[in-house]
């Protein structure tokens, strides 16, 4: 049920975060994309909900068929340089925006590598498969589909040398997740402060659009959150006016 409300709001971040919030409240765990786990949309993964690939910006829908059908047909991802081989064969679609958005929020954790290790590497991979898929294409015979998986473990994509480059920093890490999927994933700035909430008599940011609690325009109360988003604009009048967004773990 949780997972089809989450896949209902796909496009509406604010609300799917607090379907989220539900989610953890029930004791649910919203696991972070995967490459081998996700589907397009919200999935049931045992007692928990994996998060669907469409719901990743930059990553249109039809393009995660494509790569669940590639998936489906020739079995689940070795490692990033085969999945750069195997879509870039199967699809004209997958552009770089869209593997670049899915290294950012993690869906390619599980191959045990650094995701700035995947962002710096990508470019020289992609350069490399389009000259050797043109070479296949303009006379030999591919073989990649009757390949076992033996046969896939010891290709190039399995002797690939990534770059040893240091991650982003746990700041610039959780930046680039919400860049590229509206959320917090991996963790959230705010928790580190979360012991600090009950002190400052502030309210959950959450509750202040319901209408259970009561709170209505011009009522004064506190948060206590991070800023995310600072808009300036100039008024009618001339003078410089802004516009900021403040988000804690319930809300914005």
């Amino acid at each position: 049920y949780m997972s089809a409300l989450l896949t209902s709001v796909l496009d509406k971040t604010d609300k799917m975060v607090g379907y989220i919030n539900e989610c953890k409240r029930m004791g649910i765990k919203v696991l972070a994309p995967d490459i081998n786990e996700s589907e397009v949309n919200f999935s049931v993964s045992g007692k928990d909900i994996r998060y669907g690939l469409s719901a990743v910006k930059n990553v249109g829908r039809a393009v995660v068929e494509q790569i669940i059908a590639e998936r489906e047909a020739h079995g689940n991802f070795l490692n990033f340089y085969e999945f750069c081989e195997r879509t870039m064969k199967a699809s004209k679609d997958i552009d770089s925006r869209t593997v670049e958005s899915l290294v950012l929020c993690g869906a390619f954790d599980s191959f045990g590598l650094r995701r700035k290790q995947l962002i710096t590497a990508y470019s020289d991979i992609r350069k490399s498969l389009q000259v050797s898929i043109r070479e296949e294409q303009e006379g030999q015979i591919s073989l990649f589909g009757m390949a076992t998986e033996d046969d896939r473990k010891n290709s190039a994509a399995a002797i690939y040398r990534y770059p040893d480059v240091p991650e982003y920093s746990k700041k610039e890490l959780l930046a680039l997740e919400k860049q590229v999927t509206g959320l917090y994933l991996s963790d959230h700035p705010m928790n580190e402060y979360e012991p600090m909430f009950e002190s400052t008599e502030a309210v959950r940011i959450s509750t202040l659009n319901d209408e259970e609690e009561g709170y209505g325009n011009n009522d004064k109360v506190r948060v206590f959150g991070i800023l995310t988003k600072v808009t300036r604009k100039m008024t009618k009048s001339e003078t410089m006016m802004a516009i900021l967004q403040l988000e804690d773990l319930t809300g914005a």
